[in-house]
């Protein structure tokens, strides 16, 4: 299910946790900027970074970052961390359950514990409860395959009064490559590619400082430099810096193909339908 799962010597030499000192340091360019947003992952699970991550959470907020996000899988989901993180002021937790029962979770979460994530999220949900507030809303989701589409209708049964929202995402290989949407649903077919919106509206940070377009550039084809503040290269300095703004400007000629993480992409929105 997880590309560190199955991952080459190579891509494992490319991981690591983001220092504490340098999320900050991005904390405190984009307070200034005016950023929106932020997401604190992107190919790991964050309940890792345990102590920074609560401690992120709350700088971000008290330096007025209006929405804060975590993708997790749920399983360290304990129930002081969950405190924790909604105390610090967390607006939004998404949790990768992927399917509706023991059986079908393991088959594609392996290693998983079905019945402690469930656990996890109810508990969660009452601590919230009883803090008596509105915010982190919590969405889970399941990634459409043929081990779980025959759960889609009880696992919306399941979470209906008890999550804020619940969504589906179609299965895509994030190594992408050859392999790509297996079914495209509503009868639809791909007619050709189009400009994607994804760069116009995120960036992303690697834990070590590489600034990267797009979150679907999963093996980092398109570094675009390496963050350092005391040269001035700031997040600013990618965003608006030539090699971006050459990328944006090929996808508005369409010729996506012609850059080499985008050509291998099967992120819906960047194709055109029929």
């Amino acid at each position: 299910m997880c590309s560190h799962s199955f991952s080459s010597p190579e891509f494992r030499k490319s991981l690591g946790s983001m220092d504490v000192e340098l999320a900050r340091q991005i904390i405190n360019e984009g307070s200034r900027k005016g950023m929106a947003s932020i997401k604190l992952n992107w190919r790991g699970e964050p309940l890792l970074w345990r102590d920074h991550l609560v401690q992120t959470i709350k700088y971000a907020k008290e330096r007025g970052i209006i929405e804060i996000i975590v993708n997790t899988n749920g399983l360290l989901l304990d129930d002081n961390l969950s405190r924790e993180i909604i105390m610090a002021g967390l607006d939004q937790i998404i949790i990768s359950v992927d399917g509706d029962s023991e059986e079908t979770y393991t088959k594609i979460r392996k290693g998983g514990d079905f019945g402690k994530l469930v656990g996890n999220i109810e508990k969660f949900l009452e601590i919230r409860d009883t803090l008596n507030v509105l915010k982190p809303l919590v969405r889970v989701q399941l990634v459409k395959m043929d081990t779980n589409i025959h759960e889609v209708e009880s696992f919306i049964n399941r979470w209906s009064n008890m999550v804020d929202s619940i969504t589906f995402q179609d299965y895509t290989n994030r190594g992408e490559g050859a392999e790509r949407l297996t079914k495209d649903g509503n009868g639809l077919k791909k007619v050709g590619r189009k400009a994607c919106p994804q760069i116009w509206q995120r960036i992303v940070v690697t834990w070590d400082g590489k600034v990267i377009m797009c979150c679907r550039d999963w093996d980092s084809k398109n570094v675009l430099g390496k963050l350092d503040y005391s040269k001035g290269k700031d997040l600013e300095y990618f965003w608006r810096g030539a090699t971006l703004q050459n990328i944006r400007k090929l996808h508005l000629e369409n010729k996506v193909d012609d850059i080499t993480a985008c050509s291998e992409c099967s992120y819906k929105e960047s194709f055109k339908w029929q």
